[in-house]
């Protein structure tokens, strides 16, 4: 459905905000895996939770309550209480952001429903969004209580779940966008897409979607610790030890190896797939912009594989790790982009 150009121009804005806001919130959740902090909160309460411990008392209060779990006992014994602050922050301000997001999509949502500058579909579009919100915020408490049982560490599972239910709201806000960008935009020249291209498109962005989502375990096992060198693995294409629990098709999940691994080589079918959509793009159509875009995009694609490959030699420092991280939903996106020009042969 159509809207007047100024209630257009605001409404994606604000999609463009909260796609852009989750993608923040995923840099800060990497930033809380990576320095171990995430574990620092025991409890989950989505309304009272966003006070902080106030004054020494409840301090001391909070930090005797995480002594009592499995990461304090069995990693974190000799932690001081100036040291738990450190760790609390990062998980602290990654759960502010989760429910600012929710302020930041429920004020607004409101406000254009009652003066209407989004009705019909776009409000149950919209609305899905925010059940999706939702549900990424039990999917974060339910992750971290897979830490607080037996061993001091979430479920590689749950985080991968968890990461890649927020890349889903990052893609679904921004494709949400772009449908309103595109409505309000002057129209594109509508060209013939061939067939070869769409497949590409599609099969590069599924290949990114599966990276990312294969991140996640990389990340979970802590798989970038292991065999530090490229290209080989430790003088072999395939790693040593691949396949050591039964039965052999679990090692695909749960073998530090075996992850790594694959994460590397879905990497070579992304570069693969760019490259041929760039080549066939040059050959095939007379677009200069659609040239300019998969160039662009295969660019993107040689850059994100040397952040990952300069995090592996460096035995995954934090800051890098985490440009790794983001700039590969940062390539998620532009792929989208790609996607959402050609499901409408604009360019």
């Amino acid at each position: 459905m159509r809207l007047n150009q100024s209630s257009h121009v605001a409404v994606r804005r604000w999609l463009l905000s909260i796609s852009l806001f989750v993608l923040l919130i995923v840099l800060v959740g990497g930033v809380t895996r990576l320095t171990r902090s995430g574990l620092s909160m025991v409890d989950w309460r989505p309304i009272m939770g966003i006070i902080p411990p106030i004054g020494e008392a409840e301090w001391t209060k909070v930090f005797e309550a995480y002594k009592q779990f499995p990461e304090y006992k069995h990693v974190n014994y000799n932690m001081n209480l100036a040291e738990f602050k450190g760790i609390f922050f990062w998980e602290y301000f990654h759960r502010i952001l989760g429910r600012t997001v929710g302020l930041l999509f429920f004020v607004p949502w409101f406000y254009f429903i009652l003066r209407r500058k989004i009705k019909g579909s776009l409000v149950f579009k919209t609305g899905f969004g925010f059940i999706l919100g939702g549900m990424q915020g039990l999917m974060g408490w339910y992750m971290v209580k897979s830490g607080l049982v037996d061993m001091p560490q979430v479920s590689h599972f749950r985080l991968t779940a968890h990461l890649s239910l927020a890349t889903i709201i990052i893609v679904y806000f921004y494709w949400l966008y772009l449908g309103l960008k595109n409505q309000d935009s002057p129209r594109a020249s509508s060209i013939r897409i061939p067939t070869e291209v769409r497949w590409l498109s599609r099969g590069l962005l599924g290949l990114v979607f599966i990276q990312i989502l294969w991140g996640g375990f990389v990340a979970g096992l802590k798989a970038g610790k292991v065999f530090n060198t490229f290209p080989s693995m430790h003088g072999s294409y395939f790693p040593a030890g691949a396949f050591t629990e039964v039965p052999k098709w679990i090692n695909f999940f749960n073998n530090k190896g075996l992850v790594q691994f694959v994460h590397r080589n879905i990497a070579y079918l992304i570069i693969l797939t760019a490259v041929l959509l760039f080549v066939t793009v040059s050959r095939k159509m007379g677009s200069c912009k659609m040239q300019k875009l998969t160039a662009l995009i295969l660019g993107s694609v040689v850059l994100q594989i040397v952040f990952g490959i300069a995090t592996l030699l460096l035995f995954v420092p934090v800051s890098l790790a985490s440009i790794h991280q983001v700039f590969g939903l940062i390539l998620l996106l532009m792929v989208v982009n790609l996607n959402f020009r050609v499901s409408r042969a604009e360019f």
